[in-house]
């Protein structure tokens, strides 16, 4: 049985290109910081308010299409 120091050593903790690029991308288009989680059935993007999480729904399809993503976004306020 190998041990946890083993299974941790060989283990990647970089965050996804995809993550990266959806942070980068909000920043840059909104000049904001949001936190971008990586869940089971895709991305979860956490806005500051509630009007850059309206923002970023109604860009969703392009922002998805540019950034090449194929996973669910979706967005909560936090």
């Amino acid at each position: 049985m190998d041990s946890i120091n083993n299974i941790l050593a060989n283990k990647d903790f970089n965050e996804p290109n995809d993550v990266e690029k959806l942070k980068s991308y909000i920043e840059e288009l909104y000049n904001l910081s949001v936190r971008v989680q990586v869940i089971t059935k895709g991305y979860l993007i956490i806005t500051p308010n509630s009007s850059l999480a309206s923002a970023i729904r109604l860009s969703l399809p392009n922002i998805k299409k540019r950034l090449d993503i194929d996973k669910e976004i979706y967005i909560r306020t936090g």
